[in-house]
């Protein structure tokens, strides 16, 4: 998770818009607490990305990133699964291991039909420098897994974001709203964008298509198991959060049984062993059967508790970051857990 701001096709003073850039992309620094960075066109455009290094830690993985010759920059937020293949298959020249890299490159050489090729959750802004005026796109993974914001100001200026609390007070824009899932758009400067789906399967498309295929219980499985593992992509320790529910229980046998087998996964542990963790009320039934869970698959299990007044203090910050009243109930012991595990180190 990072976090991710463009202004484009601002008006005004490049050193005041810098500085109001700087200021609205701190406000997701808790997305990106490892490294902050802003870049600037000199026309007025700006992209800003607030990183939480998981895919390529070094400094070859930051954010905004630009094509060999600097005409096209970007920055993404997301985890883009298939990039190693994407590179692999389209002679992609990555100067980096991080997966957003892709992004910038496949733009610059199959232009914004790209996007359909991306296999993950993600968010995108791009700047294309090279003709005489610069191109926008910007896109949203199928389902909307990771959020972002559009926002409009009267002087046709563009303003994107991954959370809406960058808008507020900011007299310059006078609408925004949610970017669409399985959307794009691509645009040029003074243009107001245009959202085009560029995810569209029949079962999204037509309400009246009913699948015929018999079920294939062994094609459910390994797409279950694909997807799990796909999912531990990373150049960085990684958990599975076990809740002792079913869903967290299916994915962390996976994951333990399976994780070998995850491409581009440092596998951290000394021992061999996944590391789950679980919080909850002390006596909670959810514990008891998260730690069975546990001690059955064998993973280097972690229990947290909190009170209830705890839970309560919690919920404005919650709904702060959600920005949203749905899920709170599921999203603050969420955040209490999240809390635990980074006080770990």
């Amino acid at each position: 998770m990072c976090g991710i701001f463009a202004l484009l096709n601002a008006s005004g003073d490049e050193a005041t818009l810098r500085r109001l850039v700087v200021e609205l992309s701190s406000r997701l620094r808790h997305r990106g607490p490892d490294w902050s960075s802003v870049w600037a066109d000199g026309k007025n455009n700006f992209l800003a990305h607030e990183r939480l290094a998981i895919m390529d830690p070094n400094e070859g993985g930051d954010q905004p990133m630009q094509n060999a010759d600097g005409t096209i920059s970007w920055v993404v937020n997301g985890e883009i699964y298939n990039f190693h293949q994407l590179r692999e298959e389209h002679g992609l020249d990555c100067r980096s291991t991080s997966d957003s890299e892709v992004v910038g490159l496949l733009y610059e050489k199959y232009g914004p039909s790209f996007v359909e090729m991306l296999d993950g959750m993600f968010v995108f802004t791009i700047i294309d420098s090279r003709g005489d005026e610069p191109v926008y796109m910007a896109g949203r993974d199928h389902m909307g897994i990771s959020p972002l914001y559009i926002g409009y100001g009267d002087d046709s200026s563009t303003w994107l974001a991954s959370e809406m609390k960058c808008f507020q007070h900011v007299p310059q824009i006078k609408k925004y709203e949610l970017f669409p899932p399985g959307h794009s758009c691509f645009w040029t400067a003074g243009q107001k964008p245009d959202f085009v789906r560029w995810y569209d399967p029949k079962w999204l498309m037509d309400e009246a298509y009913v699948p015929t295929n018999p079920v294939d219980y062994a094609q459910v499985r390994e797409t279950v198991i694909n997807a799990v593992l796909k999912r531990l992509m990373a150049d960085v320790p990684y958990g599975v959060l076990l809740s002792g529910g079913l869903d967290s229980s299916l994915v962390t046998a996976i994951a333990a049984k399976h994780k070998a087998q995850a491409e581009h996964s440092l596998d951290w542990s000394s021992d061999g062993r996944l590391h789950t963790f679980s919080i909850g009320i002390k006596g909670a039934p959810d514990l008891a059967n998260a730690r069975a869970v546990a001690d059955h698959l064998g993973t280097n299990h972690h229990e947290f508790h909190f009170t209830p007044e705890e839970a309560i203090d919690a919920v404005p910050k919650v709904v702060y970051h959600l920005e949203s009243w749905h899920q709170v109930r599921a999203a603050v012991p969420m955040y209490l857990l999240a809390r635990k595990i980074q006080a770990l180190g």
